[in-house]
């Protein structure tokens, strides 16, 4: 085991060089002591490690654990004492500082087999599956294992192995409700500037909010390899939504393949997708997007930033073609029982040719959720904000021709109750709403649905 980096070895060795001075302070006390009284003795040395069997419970290592962490400063220098403290650590739930432990006894013993054991288990549970591989196999390769551990570490490695190359599969079911299912102002009258005058036209029905009922099916694929360093994802996702009015149906297919690697201080990861999607039964858009998002590991925080790169492409409507650049940064935080997240974006939507309404696009969203454990389930909660302002005007017919500008904001509850083991119960309400200076694109909306989930 060698030091990774200089921050990492002035990390662990600096209580190793503070207790040697320590130590050497001490000495030169005691010599002063006994020089005064025959009768005063000072000692620091490490006790003996207490025994705790394999199949130890949990309360058996929460004892230890608390008698081990007493007894540190004295044992500064024990390997022994840093793998069993590291055990107690890791069968307690306690995994950075277990890893920081065990890290301490591999690097005062490389050859250590029970840290060696205890470390290859904690690099798995912290998502390094590659890294466990690799030293659980050289415990495979050494000559002085017992026969009593094998069977356990080969079991231990066919399971990891296997875990190498998976796919899971998510299937969601659901029907609710919707105020507002085509999107559409909420107007009886449109007001149109003609010639200088404004005047109020009626709208036909077909451009009027429709209500009613609806379904919705979404299935989600994800194979997952895990190599040395880094790791692949090849996504593919379905969702579609369906109602009595067909005009309103969506329908949305993707496809990504990501990969990621891990660092030191955290995680680079790039993936380069196609989407495409159908409204009312007619293919809408299509595009191609590359997104590159880099996020540091701290100890209850992930904070992140990141850069996505979208072309967009209308069938019959090559006008309203765009490239679009997003630059993202937020964070996901874990206080206590419950989880936080914020995002902050900015996007700018540059026009394909010159004769999209509104021109070039540009605007800043922002989203804050929180999950929280509920009764036996998950309260999720989320509130989006938006403002989106175009370059030129959007139709000289409209407000005399104003360019466009739109906020949006939302919120959504959602409370997750698992039924099963791979099925959860899911139940969830949201309110969208749409301001704009054109009295065209003020829209609002509320959704209701209750569903099924299924992951096998």
């Amino acid at each position: 085991m060698t030091c990774f980096d200089s921050i990492r070895c002035i990390r662990y060795l600096l209580p190793f060089c503070l207790s040697f001075l320590l130590a050497a302070d001490l000495k030169a006390a005691g010599e002063e002591l006994a020089g005064a009284s025959p009768s005063v003795q000072l000692t620091a040395e490490c006790p003996a490690l207490p025994y705790v069997s394999f199949d130890a419970d949990v309360q058996q290592w929460l004892k230890a654990r608390s008698w081990l962490s007493k007894q540190m400063p004295l044992c500064l220098d024990s390997a022994e004492f840093f793998a069993l403290y590291g055990a107690s650590l890791l069968n307690t739930r306690q995994l950075d500082q277990a890893l920081e432990m065990l890290e301490r006894a591999l690097l005062l013993d490389p050859e250590n087999g029970g840290a060696l054991v205890d470390y290859s288990q904690a690099l798995y549970l912290n998502g390094q599956l590659m890294a466990a591989l690799q030293l659980n196999m050289q415990l495979l390769m050494r000559s002085d294992l017992p026969d009593t551990l094998r069977p356990y570490l080969e079991q231990r490695q066919s399971y990891w192995e296997q875990q190498a190359v998976s796919w899971r599969h998510n299937l969601m079911l659901k029907s609710g409700y919707d105020s507002n299912l085509s999107g559409m102002a909420d107007l009886e009258y449109l007001t149109l500037t003609i010639d200088g005058v404004a005047q109020a036209l009626p709208l036909h029905e077909s451009s009027k909010p429709v209500e009613g009922h609806f379904g919705q099916i979404i299935w989600q694929a994800q194979r997952s390899e895990t190599g040395t360093g880094n790791t692949q994802h090849l996504r593919f996702y379905i969702n579609s939504k369906f109602s009595d009015y067909s005009f309103t149906d969506v329908t949305e297919l993707r496809s990504s393949y990501q990969v990621s690697h891990e660092l030191l201080s955290g995680s680079v990861s790039g993936s380069i997708g196609v989407n495409h999607i159908f409204y009312g039964g007619h293919s809408l858009s299509s595009g191609v997007e590359l997104d590159i998002r880099y996020q540091w590991r701290h100890e209850n925080c992930r904070p992140y930033a990141g850069m996505k790169a979208e072309q967009k492409f209308f069938p019959g409507q090559k006008e309203v073609n765009d490239t679009s650049i997003e630059l993202t940064a937020g964070t996901n935080c874990r206080i206590g029982h419950s989880r936080l997240s914020a995002e902050l974006d900015y996007m700018n939507s540059q026009s394909a040719y010159s004769r999209r309404p509104g021109g070039d696009r540009a605007g800043i969203s922002a989203l804050f959720g929180i999950q929280y454990p509920f009764g036996k389930g998950v309260l999720h909660g989320q509130v989006s904000l938006s403002d989106l302002n175009d370059a030129e005007s959007y139709s000289p017919l409209l407000s005399d021709g104003e360019a466009r500008r739109i906020f949006r904001s939302g919120i959504v509850i959602q409370y997750l109750y698992p039924v099963a083991d791979n099925i959860t119960l899911m139940a969830s309400v949201s309110r969208q709403r749409q301001k704009s200076n054109l009295e065209l694109f003020h829209t609002r909306g509320t959704r209701t649905d209750l569903g099924l989930a299924f992951s096998f």
